[in-house]
């Protein structure tokens, strides 16, 4: 595993790289895979409703909105050998009080067809995402 360290990001993981995966910040190109990736019932089953375009940009910059505050968040995540933008993996506050509150979750969404290959796992045991859990 390898990281980088971007001391300008107030000493944000910029990038992670796991054997499989690259976890990273937000671009712009991840926009059009993220929409469709939302809008997809099969992706979005366990929630209340997918996610149009304006919600999805909107969940995207409070994403970057978090990483700001927090120095931590849901990074875009990619694999390895094609580069292709598969959903994302990460820690997040929950923004709403539970009774265990408070608290940092792993997160993780992926596209469907990315499902069922221990990317999930594999991002959230990467030594980085203990580190921020410990830390913060």
């Amino acid at each position: 595993m390898q990281n980088q360290w971007d001391k300008s990001s107030l000493g944000l993981a910029v990038v992670i790289e796991t054997e499989r995966l690259i976890l990273r910040r937000w671009r712009s190109s991840d926009t059009e895979p993220f929409v469709a990736m939302n809008a997809d019932p099969r992706v979005m089953e366990f929630f209340p409703a997918t996610l149009n375009r304006a919600e999805t940009e909107t969940m995207v910059a409070a994403i970057e909105e978090r990483f700001a505050q927090q120095k931590f968040g849901l990074w875009a995540t990619e694999l390895k050998a094609t580069q292709t933008f598969v959903g994302f993996i990460g820690l997040n506050v929950p923004g709403y009080p539970l009774p265990f509150s408070p608290c940092t979750e792993i997160g993780w969404r992926l596209a469907f067809d990315y499902r069922g290959n221990g990317y999930a796992q594999e991002g959230a045991r990467s030594s980085d995402l203990r580190i921020c859990r410990t830390v913060y």
